[in-house]
């Protein structure tokens, strides 16, 4: 089995490679949709092509439904191997399509698949990484989604060279070979070991956690990490409640506020603009900033090479920054950045258009490095164990079916009230700020069965979590465990076992 350092760069990659394939196709659609044989095969109108570019977004909602219901019976692995499968198979049924019926069953195949994906992949990072370079590890493959953008429009241009169905055909087949480079990968990474766990295979679960951490399996620190994870799950299966019950009353680690919490952060992402500003770019740079197609089209490829660049700062920022300060510095600035480009589009001089164009610019710099990775992220990290694939699934489920509405109702909102538009993003923007002060506490660097100790009854999630990371800093480790005492099997001096409190004065019997 791959170890420590070449696991995380294996399951880094591996998972970027699915990324990639979600900003590939934000970016692919737009040319193919322009593309002159492409024109003459569909003759699609101005709705059905916007139809062709929302409903992989709306059955990408319905992908991450199916986890909810379904995800906890395979593993996180292997049900990320399945959304980009389906990716593939849309992508085949796109690429080989002569009529709209066909490619509209391809857009909804691959959306399914990218659904599942993005409610799969980032608890699979979160729970195979430790908890120091969980953040780092995470942006790093959400940069890849940038370079699927980059990759996307470069390859649009090329192809629009060429002559006959060529041009539209093969960026549509090129998603199968990004899509079958992740299912390879992924054949040779392990399966996340606290499921694994969740499901009972303790020897494979240590294996699995000696192998990320290259370690032995009766270290210390692997031993004391299975038993945290064995009590976590111990304690949440006291609590286990249906999925109507959930929503009823809270548990004692409130794991119906910890969902809620995540999936209104997940859609704060379509609320901010972002979704707009990747699918109709080259039309805000036409219509809004003032730029003939041409320059709006190149202006477009140098802001997805300034979105792959910015999302480098991401790795760094979002473990020392924190994801909490990131997202409000982040928000704060979006605001301005939509507030400003509002009022030179409304001027509408030629230098009124350079500055709206930095205004973009600028706004693609902060969304990267606060609500690109760390939204995707954060719904991982704040859920428990018991419902991590539950609360995941929710969370990218709400964020689908909100970058649906954007990407069907902006387009009017342009034709009607025009600047007026960045205007409400702007309002959006500004009032996240609240709520990520007053709700979201803080997870960086904390390891994930302690956060149930942010959410344990008559507890402030704020300032506990506050409190867990000063120790943390101190060097207190042992301080910022699970809020209930960790027991483990022993030996004692007969022979006899008994359970006692974990601790590395004891001689651990394997789990």
């Amino acid at each position: 089995m791959i170890r420590g350092r070449a696991a995380t760069i294996g399951i880094t990659v591996t998972a970027g490679l699915g990324w990639i394939l979600f900003g590939y196709d934000l970016g692919m659609l737009g040319g193919v949709l322009d593309d002159a044989d492409f024109e003459s095969v569909f003759n699609l109108n101005a709705t059905w092509q916007g139809l062709m570019s929302s409903i992989f977004e709306l059955f990408a909602m319905v992908g991450a439904l199916v986890m909810v219901a379904f995800g906890h019976i395979l593993g996180r692995r292997d049900n990320m191997c399945i959304g980009t499968g389906l990716i593939a198979i849309g992508s085949v049924i796109q690429s080989t399509s002569f009529g709209v019926p066909q490619l509209l069953i391809g857009r909804i195949v691959g959306g399914v698949g990218l659904g599942i994906f993005t409610a799969q992949s980032p608890t699979w990072q979160a729970e195979t990484t430790r908890r120091e370079i969980r953040g780092r590890v995470i942006g790093s493959s959400l940069s890849f989604l940038c370079l699927g953008l980059v990759i996307a429009y470069f390859l649009d241009y090329g192809m629009a060279k060429y002559a006959g169905s060529v041009s539209w055909r093969f960026p549509f087949a090129f998603q199968a070979v990004l899509a079958t480079g992740n299912i390879v990968c992924a054949r040779f990474m392990p399966e996340s070991p606290r499921y694994l766990l969740l499901k009972g295979r303790i020897d494979d679960s240590r294996m699995t956690l000696a192998a990320l951490r290259d370690l032995p399996e009766d270290a210390p620190e692997v031993v004391n990490e299975i038993n945290e994870i064995q009590v976590a799950i111990d304690l949440e299966h006291e609590n286990k409640k249906g999925f109507r019950d959930l929503f009823r009353a809270d548990d004692n680690v409130r794991s119906r506020r910890r969902m809620l919490t995540a999936a209104v952060i997940q859609c704060c992402q379509p609320f901010s603009g972002s979704t707009v500003i990747s699918f109709y770019v080259v039309t805000i740079f036409q219509d809004s900033v003032g730029l003939d197609p041409n320059l709006a089209s190149l202006m477009s490829g140098f802001l997805q090479i300034w979105f792959l660049v910015a999302s480098v700062g991401t790795w760094w920022l979002i473990e020392h920054v924190g994801r909490r300060r990131m997202f409000m510095i982040s928000a704060a600035r979006m605001t301005v950045d939509m507030a400003i480009l509002a009022a030179m589009v409304a001027v509408g001089t030629h230098a009124t258009g350079i500055v709206a164009a930095i205004c973009i610019f600028l706004y693609e710099s902060f969304y990267t490095w606060g609500w690109m990775a760390a939204v995707w992220m954060y719904n991982t990290e704040i859920q428990t164990l018991q419902y991590r694939t539950l609360g995941s699934g929710i969370g990218a489920s709400c964020q689908w079916l909100f970058n649906f509405i954007m990407v069907l109702v902006v387009p009017p909102a342009f034709a009607n009230i025009g600047w007026k538009t960045y205007i409400i993003f702007a309002v959006f923007n500004a009032s996240f700020i609240p709520f990520i002060y007053f709700v979201v506490p803080e997870t960086a660097g904390l390891p994930l069965e302690s956060i149930d100790r942010c959410f344990a009854p008559g507890v402030n999630p704020i300032k506990e979590a506050d409190r867990l990371r000063a120790l943390m800093k101190a060097g207190h480790l042992d301080q910022i465990g699970l809020a209930y005492e960790v027991k483990v099997p022993v030996e004692g001096e007969g022979g006899e076992v008994r359970e006692a409190p974990a601790d590395n004065n004891h001689h651990h019997l394997k789990v």
